[in-house]
């Protein structure tokens, strides 16, 4: 058994933005464009604030190593799920359910 590689940001990207994942959803909601570049961008961006502005205790919950890709691709999806259940626009102002 092998040790999975971290995709680079474009290759994450690629693959969040084919299929209309639900990480590219939660990008949507940031106002990202459906581009791989501004994916990758977003992405790069997303991964640096949480690096260098999440609290001590918090990074300990990503067993002392850096926020990657793959992390941020999972709190987009989440991003997402959970704007889908309390039915907001992405200002978070409840949208009509007609």
């Amino acid at each position: 058994m092998g040790i999975v590689i971290s995709p680079t940001a474009a290759q994450m990207a690629d693959l969040i933005v084919k299929p209309n994942s639900g990480a590219m959803k939660g990008l949507g909601l940031l106002r990202c464009p459906k581009k791989v570049g501004r994916v990758a961008a977003a992405l790069v961006d997303i991964q640096s604030t949480l690096n260098e502005k999440l609290p001590v205790e918090v990074k300990a919950l990503f067993h002392g190593r850096a926020v990657e890709f793959f992390d941020v691709e999972h709190i987009l999806c989440k991003v997402s799920r959970k704007q889908g259940v309390i039915k907001t626009d992405g200002a978070g102002v409840k949208r009509s359910s007609n």
